[in-house]
């Protein structure tokens, strides 16, 4: 099982973020379009594990059960990591740090090494390259509300040459 641990989006997002993407991808000469059903706020990769990971990271982050909800709105088009294009955040991103340290102190709690650093953004699409003369960074970026209030284990399924983000576990924050 491929598992990684991710935000949902509500549907409001999600669906201006599409129609975002859209708009900003018909500039890009090769691109390869995140669908909108997958669209997350990303956190943290754990890679290939066995079901019997599954429930032990349940217990491991059980502890998000007592963390407090707070809210995030949506910054700028740019590109993370190496090939992912998206929107970044901003607001109390000590916050959304603070969480990721502690879901990564649970997951190396286990034994796992995971010693990945935050890279707070929502992915529209990856190995984007925009036509000669586009300037993304000048696209304007609605400030809606993201709200941070459950983080999902999500397993990563191919199939049918299609990538899909199924939910495992939802953890709602208090």
């Amino acid at each position: 099982m491929r598992l990684f641990i991710g935000i949902p989006l509500d549907d409001e997002v999600k669906d201006y973020l599409s129609t975002l993407s859209k708009e900003t991808l018909n500039h890009a000469v090769t691109f390869q379009e995140q669908s909108k059903e997958n669209y997350h706020l990303y956190l943290f990769f754990l890679g290939e594990m066995l079901i019997t990971d599954v429930y032990l990271l349940n217990r491991a982050l059980d502890f998000l059960k007592k963390e407090q909800k707070f809210e995030l709105t949506l910054s700028k088009l740019n590109y993370f990591q190496k090939d992912l294009f998206g929107v970044g955040l901003k607001g109390d991103m000590k916050q959304l740090e603070l969480l990721f340290t502690k879901i990564k102190n649970a997951v190396n709690s286990l034994g796992f090494k995971y010693k990945e650093s935050l890279s707070a953004h929502i992915a529209l699409a990856k190995d984007v390259k925009f036509e000669e003369g586009f300037e993304y960074k000048k696209v304007q970026v609605k400030p809606l509300s993201i709200k941070i209030d459950k983080v999902h284990l999500y397993e990563s399924i191919k199939s049918n040459n299609k990538v899909i983000y199924e939910p495992l576990t939802t953890l709602k924050l208090k």
